[in-house]
């Protein structure tokens, strides 16, 4: 187990056989989810690990730092590969692009960096400049073509994923925004905030379907089900809320 209570983030290996958690006790532990024992254990690290970030091949495994990096190790024996060092404060969420070929990392100094993977060095490709607070999180959209990344500047921002080009700016929470989540279909996305509600858009007029206030407090995570018509939320109210979004949906293709 981890020796603080505190986790920030726990992912699925794309084959699900391994379960990764990242805590507050600056080490990120691997399970196997056979068994659900402990099957690697990275420790000696020189800050909070934020989050943890599965290659889609499964072949890496990449976290996100206090000490403003972002590392990437193999999934093997879990040896380090690399270390990316360009944020000047600390990373709050990294997110690989569907084909494995690029990272991105978003920060709380205010940007996005987006990294190729394909060479051994982890060449810097370009930073997103646009949010005025920290950024809280960064996804692609399942076809990606589109960078989703989200700030305690109460934005939403869309970015196209070839240009590096803001699309979009959506301002419809009225606190900070802590993540955003695509459907499958990417469709819609939907965005939890610390103004104690979920938002769902619809992703090609960036209209806003619906607003969900289901949490008496902030709402810390949200995640869409693959068959995308259910939203899992996170909050700071204690609670754990599924909600069901057939209508929703419906609504959403009425407006495209």
């Amino acid at each position: 187990m981890h020796t603080q209570k505190r986790f920030f983030c726990c992912t699925w290996s794309p084959d699900g056989s391994q379960l990764a958690s990242a805590s507050y006790d600056k080490t990120i532990k691997v399970w196997k989810t056979d068994t659900y024992s402990l099957l690697y254990s990275i420790s000696s690290l020189t800050g909070t690990a934020y989050c943890c970030s599965w290659a889609p091949s499964g072949n890496r495994l990449a976290s996100a730092f206090e000490d403003n990096t972002v590392k990437v190790w193999e999934t093997i024996s879990y040896s380090l590969l690399n270390t990316l060092v360009a944020h000047t404060k600390k990373v709050l969420w990294c997110s690989w692009s569907p084909d494995g070929s690029r990272l991105a990392s978003a920060s709380a100094d205010k940007t996005v960096k987006i990294w190729d993977t394909t060479l051994d060095t982890y060449v810097l490709l370009h930073t997103l400049i646009s949010h005025t607070g920290y950024v809280t999180w960064c996804s692609w959209s399942p076809e990606a073509s589109r960078l989703i990344s989200t700030s305690y500047d109460n934005t939403i921002k869309v970015w196209d994923a070839d240009s590096y080009e803001p699309i979009v700016t959506l301002s419809g929470h009225t606190n900070p925004v802590s993540c955003c989540s695509w459907s499958p279909d990417g469709s819609l996305f939907a965005s939890a905030s610390m103004d104690k509600t979920i938002k769902v858009w619809n992703s090609n007029t960036y209209s806003l379907v619906n607003t969900l206030s289901m949490h008496s407090n902030l709402v810390s995570f949200c995640s869409w089900s693959p068959d995308g018509f259910r939203i899992a939320s996170a909050s700071a109210d204690k609670t754990v809320k599924v909600s069901d979004f057939n209508s929703i949906y419906r609504l959403s293709q009425m407006v495209s």
